[in-house]
């Protein structure tokens, strides 16, 4: 996960949907549904993706999903895995951290003080800290000039962890401490630690601390846990490939091994980083480390501040692209989950896009001013296909009145003055679509209407 700062405008009115907020509130998915479809769908087609899902944890619990696009013939559904990549490593990370908690390591150890094996090109005085905050030096086994086309040349084939490490690991960087650089190796070597610490495998501990607590139900460390479920599998420009989970997925292991529906990673990424599932104490750590542009580059995590407001996150890259956070003010997670290989970038600019619409919504559901209406408003017909009128009640004062109709980005598109108690809007001037009609009175909002134009 990378800060960006450049988006795309929609280019269109956008359906969407909001619950009357003067009335009774139902749950937050529901009514936001058919806006959070219509932006992931205008999204995927402008970064021409094939194929894209997302879900969302709201502040209320309720969650929402849904999918755009592809996978080979078949329409992309619900109840599909997709490859999580290096979001793993937040899991792999929260399981080193609740050992901690329980007395069985310390985060501060070496690593010799639990694997007695020695690894080529891997120190034995490297802490497991260092390891978590990607300080340790050891080089990334992916960015080996042979790993590629071994991992590729045969997709069936299983690639043991310990093969891993005694073929990819070239010489370290630098010494262990002394500067950061994202590693795979890292987290494979902290994998091979918690089997040792718990004396099981690292798919049956991810299960017993983490998936089955958390009813994360559809979350498997693929080639280890068995399931039923239907693996997404990638395009590479028109060429789709759904056959490649054995090779690519067992060589990632405890570094981006995971696929999961959209909704379990939503469900993690709300429970862990709103604090569900380590100490205070222990997300303290997880959220220190050094600093790049406006990101914290944490253990097994990455603290961004974008648009003022602060989310806990990562990332993750197989041959799709995923990308999740939480916000730490309004109380949501948002997972992004795309099936282009290579389309970081443009999955990166769905993300933050579905995250400004996301924070307008926590906008109009916490506006304050709502409390104070004191105005009526009649909007008819609605829907329309043409002409709208929007009358006030004769008790309001025109002349401290008017309307803005927005679109759900918080776009203004039109404002209005009313000539005695009645104005007009025209479908002509912004399109079709579903809207925000917002009354003001002496600047304050004071009443919201969902209106559509046909």
């Amino acid at each position: 996960m990378k800060p960006s700062t450049f988006f795309k405008t929609l280019g269109f009115s956008l359906l969407f949907s909001v619950f009357t907020l003067l009335g009774a509130q139902a749950q937050m998915s529901a009514q936001w549904a058919d806006t959070l479809n219509k932006v992931l769908q205008q999204c995927r087609m402008d970064e021409n993706m094939k194929g894209a899902a997302s879900a969302v944890v709201f502040a209320d619990g309720s969650v929402w999903s849904g999918q755009s696009g592809h996978y080979g013939f078949s329409p992309l559904q619900s109840g599909l895995l997709y490859d999580i990549g290096s979001n793993t490593k937040t899991m792999v990370a929260t399981i080193t951290l609740l050992l901690e908690e329980e007395g069985l390591l310390s985060i501060d150890d070496p690593l010799s003080d639990y694997l007695s094996t020695a690894y080529p090109n891997v120190p034995g005085n490297v802490t497991l800290k260092q390891l978590l905050g990607h300080n340790s030096g050891i080089f990334n086994y992916t960015n080996h000039p042979n790993f590629g086309p071994e991992i590729t040349d045969d997709f069936n084939v299983f690639w043991h962890p310990d093969t891993i490490l005694n073929s990819f690991v070239a010489a370290p960087l630098f010494t262990p401490g002394a500067n950061y650089s994202y590693s795979n190796t890292n987290y494979v070597l902290l994998g091979k630690v918690i089997e040792v610490v718990e004396q099981k495998p690292l798919h049956v501990v991810m299960r017993d601390r983490l998936f089955d607590p958390l009813q994360l139900s559809n979350t498997f460390l693929e080639a280890y846990d068995a399931h039923g479920m239907t693996l997404t599998g990638t395009w590479s420009g028109n060429q789709y490939v759904g056959d490649y989970h054995t090779s690519l997925l067992s060589s990632a292991w405890a570094a981006g091994g995971i696929v999961a529906t959209p909704e379990d990673l939503a469900t993690w990424a709300h429970k862990l980083y709103s604090g569900e599932v380590l100490t205070a104490a222990s997300m303290d750590k997880m959220r220190t480390g050094p600093t790049s542009g406006s990101t914290t580059l944490g253990l097994g995590l990455f603290e961004e501040t974008y648009k003022g407001r602060v989310y806990l996150g990562h990332g993750g890259t197989t041959f799709q692209n995923s990308q999740m956070h939480y916000s730490l003010d309004s109380d949501f997670s948002l997972v992004v989950m795309n099936i282009d290989n290579g389309l970081h970038d443009e999955t990166e600019r769905m993300f933050l896009k579905l995250t400004d619409v996301l924070e307008y919504i926590q906008q109009v559901v916490s506006a304050p001013e709502l409390a104070k209406a004191t105005a009526t408003v009649k909007v008819y017909p609605n829907p329309s296909s043409n002409i709208m009128t929007v009358q006030l009640e004769q008790a309001t004062n025109p002349v401290e009145t008017h309307l803005e109709l927005r679109d759900v980005t918080g776009r203004l598109v039109a404002q209005q003055t009313f000539l005695n108690h009645t104005t007009t809007l025209e479908k002509s001037s912004f399109g079709a679509g579903i809207y925000l009609l917002n009354l003001v009175q002496n600047g304050q909002l004071v009443e919201s209407r969902k209106v559509i134009f046909q």
